[in-house]
């Protein structure tokens, strides 16, 4: 970090006091800054692509069709880490697929493994609250009877 006559300039980003006038050297930065934006886009972008027909434009979790224009949709596609970044995964395509954005909210930080039993103990137990919710109405059906 440096300090210099009301200018603090922080891993590239420069916050500068409002009654200064813009300088060169702040304008160069922020055209460096935004290049530097622009390029990791670009390669987002081609990882996105190369993900998404890794995983033939369907969610891995779930089977829905995801699309890669409107990113306000459900059926957005989002990029997952299967061994979450924080778990020492990486960020190489043999660690990411393609879900869609509910899948990869349910999901968070687990890993494939762990989301999947964890929906299959979800699923087991919907079905028996829907098998019990039945059996109770039967029988309240037949004590009214």
């Amino acid at each position: 970090m440096k300090i210099s006559c009301n200018k603090i300039i922080l891993e590239n980003v420069i916050i500068t006091d409002s009654s200064m006038e813009k300088s060169d050297a702040t304008y160069e930065e922020s055209v460096k800054i935004s290049k530097a934006a622009e390029k990791r886009h670009r390669k987002i972008q081609g990882k996105k692509e190369r993900i998404f027909n890794k995983c033939n434009g369907k969610c891995c979790f779930c089977g829905m069709r995801l699309q890669m224009e409107n990113p306000n949709e459900k059926d957005y596609m989002t990029l997952d880490h299967i061994t979450a970044k924080c778990k020492g995964g990486t960020s190489r395509d043999e660690n990411l697929q393609a879900l869609c954005w509910t899948c990869n909210e349910l999901k968070n930080q687990l890993d494939n493994d762990t989301f999947i039993d964890a929906v299959i103990r979800a699923g087991r137990y919907l079905y028996f609250q829907r098998l019990f919710g039945k059996i109770r109405n039967a029988c309240k059906r037949i004590c009214l009877l």
